[in-house]
């Protein structure tokens, strides 16, 4: 009886790994979604960017991937780091809007 009952616990938590791998919303409670760690600014007014990955072309366990740069979803301006780029666009308004231009 313990066996059977036993067994019955195996086939249950595989059910519900099944589940959670088949379920998305399963993966973005865990945190395997990529998330945005900072706050991105540009000048364009857009607020998100693209992530551009290389790989090394090895499938299995030898398989390596790295980022090669990041791109504004608004402007396509290419950056290697999103949170430096942010805090340069931010000061780069604040002098724009405090700047003195004639007219």
């Amino acid at each position: 009886m313990e066996q059977i009952d036993k067994l019955k616990a195996i086939v249950e938590t595989a059910e519900e790994k099944k589940f959670e791998i088949n379920n998305p919303e399963s993966w973005m409670k865990k945190g395997f979604e990529k998330k945005q760690e900072c706050s991105f600014f540009c000048l364009c007014g857009s607020h998100e960017y693209k992530t551009h990955q290389n790989n090394n072309g090895i499938y299995g366990s030898g398989f390596r991937e790295w980022t090669t740069h990041y791109e504004c979803s608004g402007c396509s301006i290419i950056f290697h780091d999103p949170k430096k780029y942010s805090e340069g666009q931010k000061k780069a308004k604040k002098r724009l809007m405090t700047a003195h231009i004639p007219i």
